[in-house]
């Protein structure tokens, strides 16, 4: 089973929730497609990156990503054009992706604390994104809190750490 019908779908939610209110619609990509545009990211490599991502409430509280997938993403112009229709459709997948993409994409699951970590990936710039949500009532009933956290990191040979947080929330 291709890998793209768990991880396409799952960025598609996780930018879903940024979106305006007017009925989206499907946006192309506009950059071409090539499995040389993402050869230096497959295969194993010598790099791992560790990290953690959370948010504070207006209380003080910290709320992290626990049990949410976390996506690493080939920072490319194919990725970043992706991400962009994807933000722009209000969370819809665009209709020209290429499934192809989804072999060069890495998910794993933040833990309780928010941590998480991507082990023998190429040294190479990647994109890491994840969504850290909670509920707050309000006169209303329940209102969902949070948002997608989006971060770039070059991964270098080693272990590479960083931290998401609400400098990297992508506004909604």
């Amino acid at each position: 089973m291709s890998r793209l019908v768990f991880c396409a779908p799952m960025i598609v939610v996780m930018l879903a929730s940024c979106a305006a209110s007017p009925p989206p619609q499907p946006i192309s990509i506009d950059v071409p497609f090539s499995d040389a545009g993402f050869a230096s990211w497959a295969g194993t490599g010598n790099a791992n990156i560790q990290g953690q991502a959370f948010l504070k409430t207006l209380g003080g509280d910290v709320k992290t990503c626990a049990g949410h997938d976390v996506s690493l993403i080939p920072d490319n112009a194919y990725s970043q054009a992706m991400l962009f229709a994807i933000r722009q459709s209000g969370g819809i997948l665009p209709p020209n992706v290429d499934p192809r993409v989804d072999g060069y994409m890495r998910t794993e699951k933040c833990d309780a604390q928010g941590n998480f970590s991507f082990n023998n990936i190429r040294s190479n710039k990647w994109l890491v994104l994840t969504r850290v949500l909670w509920f707050a009532p309000s006169e209303y009933g329940l209102n969902q809190q949070g948002g997608v956290l989006r971060r770039s990191i070059t991964a270098s040979p080693g272990e590479n750490r960083m931290i998401l947080t609400g400098a990297d929330e992508i506004a909604r």
